[in-house]
């Protein structure tokens, strides 16, 4: 199973190398030949780009850590969600809401579904899965209502030094003319885009998403399975890029003395990327359905 620490580990490796490869992109069109690397070379009898990442900062999270998602809450909160699990969002909560028991008179509760629903009342499907999942079961052969939050991504900002390291005395045209070309264009595109893991699901997640997928009634069904598999596919991650000028001539001197490179111009510039995000099952939660209609909002 993939950990949200593993899913980060393996953005970052990611962002790092789609990076050097739109760099690449940027001189091949500018018919420079010039290697893309990040980090110094071992070998430094050739000339290379280095993109050298030397700060990183971890931006405020949104004010509100978490927001539901299923069942749907209609607050308006949404927007960053991808749009496969807004989809099985809606169809899960359409699950819950005509498939589920609901709450008799004067049992406790605050919704209109019933917090502890008999299992031999639920669709087989998901009958079977809170049989696989203790932590949902109840007593009395009963089980808890799940209920699923979206954890709010946090900004991550990586500052770079770009600078050219070649021992050719005659590289200062092709170092001036590297960086200029580097910092047209981070000016006039401002992002670029790379493939990205999943964000990572629990197996009980991943479990009750396939069971109310299997429970709901013919189109519907397919619209959460088809969700369902691309909330498991690889998607886009647009990564923004800027300029930043806080490193000082004499940091600068510092990091080219720590480097053991002589001193020479260097572009200094950030990129922000989004990481964290994902689903969260809730065990035992009790949701707060105003009604039918609100809910599917």
């Amino acid at each position: 199973m993939t950990t949200p620490y593993k899913h980060t580990a393996e953005v970052t490796e990611r962002v790092r190398g789609a990076m050097i490869t739109w760099v690449e992109g940027l001189l091949a069109a500018a018919e420079l030949t010039l290697p893309v690397t990040g980090a110094l070379p071992s070998d430094r009898d050739h000339g290379a780009l280095v993109l050298l990442p030397y700060q990183m900062i971890m931006e405020s999270q949104a004010g509100v850590p978490q927001v539901p998602l299923m069942p749907v809450s209609g607050d308006g909160r949404r927007d960053a969600i991808p749009g496969p699990w807004r989809a099985l969002a809606r169809g899960m909560t359409d699950v819950l809401v005509e498939q589920f028991p609901q709450r008799t008179k004067g049992a406790p509760g605050l919704g209109p579904l019933d917090p502890c629903p008999p299992l031999d009342g639920l669709p087989a499907p998901i009958a079977a899965w809170y049989r696989a999942n203790p932590a949902f079961q109840a007593e009395g052969g009963r089980g808890r209502l799940p209920q699923i939050s979206w954890r709010q991504p946090f900004s991550l900002v990586i500052r770079y030094a770009a600078m050219v390291v070649d021992p050719d005395p005659a590289s200062d045209l092709l170092r001036l003319q590297a960086l200029a070309v580097l910092a047209a264009g981070i000016r006039q595109e401002r992002f670029f885009q790379t493939q990205v893991p999943p964000v990572p699901q629990t197996p009980d997640l991943a479990g009750l998403v396939d069971a109310m997928a299997e429970a709901a009634p013919g189109e519907a069904g397919e619209t959460m399975r088809a969700a369902a598999v691309a909330s498991r596919s690889e998607n886009t991650l647009a990564v923004g890029l800027f300029p930043h000028h806080d490193l000082t001539d004499n940091d600068l001197a510092l990091v080219m003395q720590a480097l053991q490179v002589p001193m020479q111009p260097a572009l200094v510039f950030g990129a922000r990327l989004s990481l964290g995000a994902g689903p969260v099952l809730l065990e035992g939660a009790v949701p707060h359905l105003a009604s039918v209609e609100g809910a599917r909002r």
